[in-house]
């Protein structure tokens, strides 16, 4: 819906209107296969972030 300046999304340069379809390992396709796989993950883990940006894919890498 939105980034929030300072937060793990915005630091790892997800932009508003990006579609997240992948965080690690997890494919993300529904809201609980999101929250499962950020519950995956502790703070300060490192892991790649698939967005989905108009009609490109691309990979950000994300520190939580």
């Amino acid at each position: 819906d939105g980034v929030d300046e300072g937060l793990t999304a915005s630091k790892a340069g997800i932009l508003k209107g990006d579609i997240i379809i992948k965080i690690g390992e997890f494919a993300i396709s529904d809201i609980y296969a999101y929250m499962k796989a950020l519950g995956a993950y502790k703070k300060g883990d490192t892991t790649t972030i698939v967005v989905k940006r108009g009609a490109e894919e691309k990979s950000l890498t994300a520190t939580f």
